[in-house]
Formats: C-alpha cells, structure tokens, sequence
C-alpha cells in the first residue's frame, strides 16, 4: 500500500480491513486468485477490485501511486522500493496463500553445469523469504 494510506498503522492486514477498501487484484487465471477469493469470502469481506493484473510489479505500482492495496508474494515484496508500506496478510480462517516458483530441467538426463549453478542460486535467494526458512 502506498505510504500514507489508512491501513499503514496496522501490523498485519486481514481480510476485514480490506473489506471494501480499492484492492487491486491479479488476474483470475493467476494461481494466488482463487485462495485470495476464498480468504475474503471466508471473512465475508467485499473485495473491491479496481484493477486485475497480470504481474504483481505492475500492481505494485499501482500501489505505490495510490490505486489500492495489492498483495504480492514476499520477493516483490521485499524489491518494492519507496514509496510503499509492506506489511504481512493474515488470510484469517483460510490456510495461507501460497505462491510456487519452480526451475525447469531437461526430461533427460541431469542439468547441465550452468543450469545446476543456476538452481542452487534461485535456491539460495528465495529459501530466506520461506515460511520458516527452509526449502
């Protein structure tokens, strides 16, 4: 959300605060939309789309001049840069909403070197933002 908003003194956002509120939403094809529709219909929360996007930095952006809140996974979250509050969501009665990465590989036989290298360090940079830390 952008600084200044109304919800930036709560330390955890839920449903319930966004009853209502301007919310910009990913795409109903994106793979968080429906858990996203599940936590606000479980809380009996009004969702107010004002805009659906495809990539969480274009609603990101939208936040940050003041469109709504979004919610994003915790790596965009943390590149989010000025100008925007972060603050975790509590999905409520829900089980929480998960966002998968994956790297791809070949059908046969192992990856090679580079592709080896370059899992292990998409490994080592996302395990942090892991619900507890762990792969």
């Amino acid at each position: 959300m952008a600084e200044g908003h109304p919800l930036c003194g709560h330390p955890v956002v839920t449903p319930a605060l966004l009853d209502g509120r301007d919310f910009i939403a990913m795409l109903p094809v994106h793979s968080t939309a429906p858990a996203v529709a599940r936590a606000f219909e479980a809380a009996s929360a009004q969702c107010r789309v004002v805009a659906e996007c495809e990539f969480f930095a274009i609603a990101i952006n939208l936040a940050r001049h003041g469109a709504g809140v979004c919610l994003v996974d915790p790596i965009s979250a943390a590149e989010a840069g000025p100008g925007l509050v972060v603050r975790p969501f509590a999905p409520g009665a829900t089980p929480s909403i998960t966002y998968e990465i994956a790297v791809l590989g070949p059908a046969r036989g192992g990856p090679s070197l580079l592709s080896a290298e370059f899992a292990a360090a998409v490994d080592r940079y996302v395990t942090p933002f892991l619900q507890g830390g762990s792969a």
